[in-house]
């Protein structure tokens, strides 16, 4: 069956656990997309698939659906400010707190890591952001900024709204906040593999729970690889069954969903076990963290 091709390319190419995506909203985006390109049926759809990366690319971008907000579930805001205030110190070799977010999606979740940092108290020369995601559509409204309610709901964002300006278009983030992040397009897993930088805090959240299990170990050993003795990994609610216990120690706050990684501790590959070489990339995430109506991300 076509769409049984299309899942398996899907899972191939980004991670994409076959068990979890939808086959309803994969066979919509399928038909959105030949209806688009022209085609008579998703047999000539398959055979363009197969052979144009730029379609591939722009099925990707209507399957990954948008869901996160500013502050979304305000905890780990909160614990993170905690940590900067009470734990972090910098030292002689290392004077910045680097973090990442991936996938970053629209930018709400790096954009509010940074709010949450200045409130702490540092100077913005005292940390860096990477946030990384596959959507180009997702980053584009990133580097914007330019926002709806949809992305301020709840309570936590009130008391910064001084960093928004309302326009014709919608909430305008402060450039101030926006020049604070560094967005880069990237698959999950080939970004990460990449990249030979340190982080003192990664926040990967609601990503994991899309993958096949292969996947996610390859993700968790990528991220271990790049998260420094002692910092911090946020996970979303549904994924902490996928931290081991060693060399990760949960720090046990309420809703916060955020694990340490011990000093002098080895590798990790994830809940199944050592995480695989090379492979597949990792759902890009424009889901930002969890999608609704579609496959999510951070």
């Amino acid at each position: 069956m076509v769409l049984d091709k299309i899942a398996r390319l899907l899972s191939q190419t980004i991670g994409l656990d076959p068990d979890i995506a939808s086959p309803n909203q994969i066979a919509r985006s399928a038909e959105t997309r030949r209806v688009k390109c022209k085609l008579p049926d998703l047999e000539s759809y398959w055979a363009r698939l197969q052979t144009s990366a730029t379609e591939l690319e722009e099925l990707i971008e209507i399957l990954i659906v948008p869901e996160t907000w500013f502050f979304r579930d305000g905890k780990p805001f909160d614990y993170l400010k905690t940590y900067v205030t009470s734990e972090w110190r910098p030292s002689p070799n290392r004077n910045t707190l680097q973090l990442l977010s991936v996938p970053s999606s629209t930018g709400e979740e790096p954009y509010s890591i940074a709010i949450a940092l200045l409130e702490a108290g540092l100077h913005p020369k005292q940390f860096e952001i990477d946030a990384i995601d596959i959507s180009h559509r997702s980053l584009a409204k990133a580097r914007q900024g330019v926002y709806t309610k949809n992305s301020l709901r709840g309570e936590d964002w009130k008391p910064r709204s001084r960093y928004f300006q309302q326009t014709d278009q919608g909430y305008e983030l402060s450039e101030s906040i926006r020049k604070l992040v560094n967005f880069q397009q990237g698959n999950v897993m080939t970004s990460l593999a990449r990249t030979q930088k340190q982080y003192d805090i990664i926040f990967c959240r609601n990503l994991l729970i899309y993958l096949k299990s292969e996947v996610c170990e390859q993700v968790l050993a990528a991220l271990d690889r790049l998260l420094t003795p002692g910092g911090l990994l946020f996970v979303g609610a549904s994924e902490t069954g996928k931290i081991v216990a060693e060399p990760y120690k949960s720090i046990r706050q309420p809703f916060t969903f955020a694990y340490r990684k011990q000093e002098g501790a080895g590798g990790v590959g994830g809940a199944g076990g050592a995480g695989g070489a090379g492979g597949v990339g990792g759902v890009g995430g424009a889901g930002g963290e969890g999608g609704a109506g579609g496959v999510g991300g951070a």
